[in-house]
């Protein structure tokens, strides 16, 4: 008895010293704010009221939030507003009107990437995920707590981290997933270790309280609640005070002290009341009609109870329920919105490349007109090779109309940037040849004229080496586009004995440089190893070719992906390998190849479904599904080979074919 009057006159002494300093406190912001002109300063200054009542006095402080929030609107203070917004947002969150409280959350949070603030927007999500673990909508919760936690991780900002890893643990405790809890919980506590900041203490030393409780462990859950409150009556923020006592007055009720339940209890209640605090007292009633019901007080228990069902009909009644539910639609019609807004910008995009690629095609289509006129009187072999490159370049133009005509040819789109790369150095050996040739034929005249014969064998000499180089470079030219229409024509059925690791190595090109054409900023480790007893295998080319363009598409994608998240700290890699392998499915030999990646990796849950059509992991409008769904067929029935895969989520993926060899 001495000690619980012991730690009331404590409490009292506490409250008058954090009351006392707050009104000074308040009263010199209060004055400023008097002639303070509306500009950015006088959002600061009412930022820095908020801060004085934000624990004490919500209404208080969301009337002051508003306000800076209506003004930085009116002035275009990003910054501002967004602080502000989140300060309303929590203020609504301590009222216990969780849909208003989203409200301003979810602007804050448009606001943040507007302005790409990826730290703020990281601090804002946080914020977010606190307001639906409150409401229990625990999963919810953890979508926004846990994409906040690696950015607060990147920057080594403490206090957030542990903050939000807090928020995470509690979830997982709700969850009813002890393990999960218990390491977030130690993360939390890990980060706090070197910061001085009790409300966060508070926070986080309950959050081990509550996992301590949930798993029956009493004395350890009492140990981490006294610590919460003595952190709380150190920092003087009566919500927190309100809310410990609530956790003692369950924990004793739990072990059958009634008394002491009973005590905390009313305490909770009576300081929640106090500072505004609807779910804390709605929490304190609840518990407080269950301890007088076991007790056998049944006034005292109603009493509570019908506060209790008045508090939950204002935080969780109908028209709060359909005040949440407007706003999740709000929230879903704008995210689809934005996801059209991308599509729209991508289209957009690519009509501009292709602006360009018909302009430089009719630019390069004017420059071998002119030099088609250049060379009407050079020699009949010089001619056939101009022809042949008018007819290398009708063949892809064929190809690229086949393609549009032809649903299977939708992978010859992601080979273009590729080819372009390849074909572009051979054409342009072959038209500086020429143009070289051109000026020694004006020579070769010139020394006819003055029958300068040695002049004349020297410069037949040079258009013979240099129309070699033009036949060896318009034959490359001619094997690139034959490679490409025979990846583009349907298949014919029967196989054919392919160098495979010469496949793989032009495929390798091919993909890394379209990647490097849709992204200038894209680039990764190549680790290519291959087998030289891999030698030719009996494949359908351009089937297999598919395959191999879509995996190799597939694992530059995601270290891409993951590079954009992680920043200069992410070192991507891919690696490509074929290995001779032994006796596989009745055969005597097998070939195994594996494409791996360090990129983001394939969830658990979408790893069984990774093959089946129309499934994809990309966002909308970058994948169609059909990609893995196809090349699963082709290895599976077409080679009677086996595709699998195997991933660890954030680590990265990797893809295995094995191919059975045939005697």
């Amino acid at each position: 008895m001495k000690k619980n009057l012991l730690c009331l006159l404590l409490f009292i002494s506490w409250s008058y010293s954090f009351l006392y300093g707050q009104r000074i406190t308040s009263d010199s912001v209060l004055q400023k704010l008097k002639t303070a002109p509306r500009d950015t300063g006088r959002v600061e200054l009412l930022l820095e009221a908020v801060k004085v009542y934000y624990f004490s006095k919500p209404d208080t402080s969301l009337l002051l939030s508003l306000e800076a929030a209506s003004l930085a609107d009116e002035l275009n203070f990003q910054k501002g507003h967004v602080f502000a917004l989140n300060n309303a947002g929590e203020s609504y969150r301590f009222l216990g009107d969780y849909p208003h409280s989203l409200e301003m959350q979810l602007k804050a949070l448009q606001l943040n990437r507007e302005m790409k603030d990826t730290e703020e927007e990281a601090g804002t999500n946080g914020f977010i995920g606190f307001t639906y673990l409150e409401m229990g909508e625990y999963r919810k919760a953890l979508e926004y707590l846990l994409s906040a936690k690696p950015v607060h991780d990147h920057f080594n900002n403490t206090v957030s981290g542990s903050f939000v890893s807090s928020h995470i643990a509690s979830c997982y405790t709700f969850l009813n997933k002890p393990d999960s809890a218990m390491w977030y919980n130690q993360e939390a506590i890990r980060l706090l270790q070197f910061e001085a900041y009790p409300p966060l203490r508070t926070l986080v030393y309950d959050r081990m309280g509550a996992m301590y409780l949930a798993m029956g462990k009493y004395p350890e859950a009492s140990g981490w609640y006294h610590q919460s409150l003595y952190y709380s009556n150190v920092s003087r923020i009566q919500v927190n005070i309100s809310k410990e006592q609530k956790f003692l007055s369950d924990l004793h009720f739990r072990q059958g002290h009634t008394d002491s339940a009973i005590y905390f209890g009313r305490l909770a209640f009576s300081n929640s009341q106090g500072n505004l605090q609807k779910p804390h007292s709605l929490d304190a009633s609840m518990l407080l009609s269950r301890i007088f019901h076991q007790k056998g007080e049944t006034d005292s228990a109603y009493y509570y109870l019908g506060i209790a069902m008045n508090l939950k009909d204002s935080i969780y009644g109908p028209d709060q329920f359909r005040k949440l539910q407007l706003l999740m639609l709000d929230e879903q019609k704008r995210q689809q919105e934005l996801i059209q807004d991308q599509i729209e910008y991508r289209n957009r995009i690519k009509y501009i490349a292709l602006f360009f690629l018909l302009g430089f095609l009719a630019i390069l289509a004017i420059i071998q007109r002119r030099n088609n006129i250049l060379k009407q009187n050079t020699n009949r072999e010089l001619e056939q090779k101009k022809e042949n490159l008018e007819k290398t370049i009708a063949a892809l133009k064929s190809a690229q109309s086949q393609l549009i005509q032809s649903e299977k040819m939708a992978s010859l789109g992601e080979l273009t940037a590729g080819i372009a790369h390849e074909i572009q150095n051979p054409l342009n050996f072959v038209n500086n040849f020429a143009e070289i040739n051109n000026d020694l034929i004006t020579d070769l005249k010139d020394a006819t004229e003055q029958n300068d014969e040695r002049e004349i064998m020297r410069i037949v000499d040079q258009l013979k080496e240099n129309q070699d180089k033009i036949k060896l470079h318009g034959k490359r030219a001619d094997s690139i586009v034959k490679s490409m229409l025979q990846h583009s024509r349907a298949g014919s059925g029967s196989k054919e004995l392919t160098d495979i690791n010469k496949m793989v190595e032009e495929y390798v090109r091919l993909s890394f440089h379209g990647m490097r054409a849709r992204d200038k900023n894209f680039n990764t480790e190549l680790d290519i190893r291959l087998d030289p007893a891999a030698g030719r295998i009996a494949v359908l080319p351009q089937d297999f070719g598919r395959v191999l363009l879509n995996l190799l598409n597939n694992a530059f994608y995601a270290v891409n992906e993951k590079k954009k998240i992680s920043g200069e700290t992410y070192k991507p890699v891919v690696v490509i390998s074929t290995q001779l392998s032994g006796p596989w499915n009745g055969h005597a030999n097998s070939l195994r190849l594996v494409i791996a990646d360090n990129g983001k990796g394939i969830p658990a849950a979408n790893a069984e479904k990774i093959f089946q059509p129309f499934f994809t992991t990309k966002p909308t409008g970058e994948g169609t599904g059909l990609g893995l769904s196809l090349s699963y067929d082709i290895i599976t029935n077409g080679h009677g080979g086996e595709l699998s895969v195997e991933s660890v989520e954030g680590e990265g993926a990797e893809f295995m074919i094995l191919l059975p060899l045939e005697q």
